[in-house]
């Protein structure tokens, strides 16, 4: 043999003959070759099979899929709950079949369809198969068709699900809470599992994606048990684990069914967030038992390490700490804690080895203590007259602010009383006139049967409404007779320092056409001046091309955000906005409710306009059509919401919410009829008797904004 050709080549582990370096089989036995070469997917450059990072761009490979099958075995990783293997090698390589790992359970793919004969789906069991052609014995046919194996693991797994300060979760007494759960769940169908979790192109399956049909129906239990429950029950309830686990139990196993998915309970529960952390610390004068057994954990761990003298790497550290979050089920703040413990820890160590090196071990120690205590003093002193130097400036700021406002406030009252004055006088007068029409008696309806159906719904609105209600408000300007007039709703989104309403109601308000200001409730009062209003940009180009949505029941992408000169401080940071696969979930006969204030010949205009107050109003969704109500199979194209709640002018921008309190539209417009009044020679408006009125889906606004 020739000495390059010795260079260029590998023996093989079975038979010991030379193979070709970046060969993965031998070509004699098919025996898997340990030293294979593969390319990183980052950037595409030749590395080392069992490489942990790429030469090139440092790139981490470990979390890549690998070959898992290692002499005909699948062999799973931690971590990994299921693997799809295209079945390409030769059949040396598969002379006696397939087999997997005790605790693991496969079947066999046709053409990305799981294998079937007489006995039912092909399952790859624990032993050998005895024929010689492999793909012949099991699908008697050639090599052309593709074959795959999907292996799962059967033993029920640990899955992490984290609700953030996003999830919106509340106390009855209005604290804001954080959650960590960890459940176990097993995979029970195969058939159901590869449709919905290894469609065709995806290869790998991790432990923390089986929780991913089950997050948002973990997150609304989780809200509702919060929402019924005190800071002080949620901090000194022995049994919360167990209730919960009841309360999952009865929500999960049909949910996770569909997706051959089994509930096994849950192992913890956590529940955190600033507002409780320090509500825990006041009453216990220390963190939670987690964080403590957490926090000995670490540190003895550390400690061992330093004592022996291998420290370890800061990767190890960081595992280190991911592994006892895990396992304990700590909270955001808490993880945070266990970083800033490991970050302390290696910056003392360092400094000891340093004085170590010097030769000063304790002069240094002692010197790098006091002078740290030294500038902890100082910073907090410093800090301490930054904060009332601070203080003093926002007192000052908020003073004036308030006065001005309550100067404009009371030039509009002293302004807007003649002409308050001139509507009573012309509404007693329009009354007198309709008092001489014929009375029409109402034909009494039989009870909706949809009441009972919906009392769970109403029950869940009696507690979500009094929380929207502050950041729901009243969007008023004055006219070129000086006369104040109410134009519409506009409702604050939550994380966001904007208001939403529509286009339509928006461009009445824009500065750039004489502006106008916002009243909130609860607030005395107070207006908020529109500094600016951004249009939808196909709000505005179907205006100046009208044909563009020809044959739409209402005007399309009718939203737009209105930013204010000084935001509010409501009970609440705003409304929360419902993610995209409930939007695409909705359905007819869905309840729904919205909160705004519908003005149009509504006695005494409504509502006030210096104290304003909302009105709320629930139903049921009617339809989900397109722009121009036609059917549509595609649910991201379903825009438009047909509803049956009672609305009419100056509703238009409220929030349309789902029974979780999530917003799902805007109310748009309505279905009215004109009607001539022989009296006073013209035409009203009045409600269709179909009670059939309009709204646009929240997505409108979320997709053109990147929210």
């Amino acid at each position: 043999m020739s000495l390059i050709r010795w260079f260029f080549t590998d023996k093989c582990p079975n038979c010991k003959s030379r193979i070709a370096s970046g060969a993965k089989f031998c070509s004699g036995c098919g025996w898997g070759n340990e030293k294979s070469w593969r390319n990183c997917t980052s950037c595409g450059r030749s590395v080392g099979a069992e490489s942990s990072f790429c030469w090139g761009c440092k790139a981490d490979l470990r979390m890549q899929p690998r070959d898992q099958i290692v002499s005909d075995c699948w062999r799973r990783e931690p971590g990994v709950a299921a693997i799809r293997i295209a079945i390409e090698t030769p059949e040396e390589r598969l002379r006696n079949g397939i087999q997997v790992d005790d605790g693991t359970r496969g079947v066999f793919l046709r053409n990305g369809v799981i294998a079937k004969d007489a006995a039912g789906p092909v399952e790859i069991g624990s032993g050998y198969h005895p024929l010689t052609s492999f793909l012949q014995r099991l699908f008697g046919s050639g090599p052309s068709e593709s074959v795959e194996a999907l292996i799962a693991t059967v033993t029920p797994v640990e899955v992490r699900i984290d609700a953030g300060p996003s999830a919106g979760m509340l106390t009855s007494d209005y604290f804001s809470l954080e959650a960590e759960l960890l459940m176990r769940l097993q995979i029970d169908d195969l058939a159901r599992f590869q449709t919905a979790f290894v469609p065709r192109g995806k290869e790998l399956v991790r432990d923390d994606e089986l929780g991913q049909p089950a997050i948002a129906r973990v997150i609304e239990v989780m809200r509702r048990f919060a929402a019924r429950r005190t800071s002080d029950m949620l901090l000194n309830d022995p049994d919360l684990r167990r209730t919960l686990e009841a309360e999952l139990g009865n929500e999960l196993p049909l949910l996770l069914a569909e997706c051959g998915l089994k509930f096994h309970g849950v192992v913890d529960v956590r529940l955190g967030g600033d507002a409780l952390e320090r509500k825990r610390q006041l009453l216990t004068g220390r963190s939670s038992a987690q964080m403590e057994a957490a926090e000995l954990e670490l540190v003895q761990k550390m400690e061992q390490s330093a004592r022996t003298g291998e420290l370890l790497r800061d990767d190890e550290l960081q595992e280190t700490v991911d592994r006892i979050a895990h396992d304990r089920c700590l909270t955001r703040l808490e993880r945070e804690r266990l970083v800033d413990i490991r970050k302390a820890f290696m910056l003392r160590e360092q400094r000891i080895a340093q004085a170590h090196t010097e030769g000063q071990v304790e002069q240094v120690r002692l010197e790098y203590i006091l002078e740290e205590q030294r500038k902890r003093d100082a910073l907090a002193q410093e800090r301490l007259r930054a904060e009332e130097e601070r203080k003093k400036r926002e007192a000052e700021r908020e003073a004036e602010e308030d006065r001005r406002e309550w100067e404009m406030v009371g030039k509009m009252r002293e302004d807007g009383v003649a002409t308050l004055n001139a509507l009573r006088a012309g509404k007693v007068a329009a009354e007198a006139l309709r008092a001489q029409q014929p009375s029409v008696q109402p034909i009494p309806m039989p009870p909706s049967t949809q009441a009972a159906s919906d009392a769970s719904f109403l029950q869940s609105v009696e507690t979500i409404v009094p929380r929207y209600i502050p950041a729901v408000g009243l969007i008023l300007k004055q006219n070129a007779k000086g006369e104040i007039e109410r134009v519409g709703t506009a409702w604050i989104a939550q994380g966001r320092d904007v208001l939403v309403t529509n286009a339509h109601v928006a461009d009445e308000v824009d500065p750039k056409h004489g502006g106008g200001w916002v009243v909130f409730p609860g607030t005395d009062g107070q207006s908020h001046v529109i500094t600016s209003v951004e249009l939808h940009p196909k709000y505005l180009r179907q205006l100046a091309s009208p044909g563009v949505h020809a044959g739409a029941a209402v005007l399309t992408h009718d939203v737009a955000l209105i930013r204010l000169q000084t935001m509010p401080v409501p009970a609440v940071a705003g409304v929360p906005i419902a993610p995209e696969f409930k939007l695409h979930a909705l359905r007819e006969l869905q309840p729904v409710a919205y909160v705004g204030y519908p003005m149009r010949d509504m006695a005494g205009g409504g509502t006030s306009v210096d104290r304003p107050r909302p009105v709320a109003k629930s139903g049921t969704i009617s339809s989900l059509t397109d722009w121009a109500q036609r059917d549509t199979p595609n649910p991201k194209e379903a825009y438009l919401i047909r509803h049956d709640l009672g609305v009419t002018g100056g509703a238009s921008g409220s929030p349309l919410w789902d029974v979780s309190g999530d917003v799902v539209g805007i109310i748009c417009g309505m279905n009215v009829e004109r009607v001539y009044d022989p009296i006073s020679r013209k035409h009203e408006i009045r409600p269709s008797a179909a009670l059939l009125n309009f709204a646009q889906r929240i997505d409108v606004l979320t997709d053109w904004q990147g929210w």
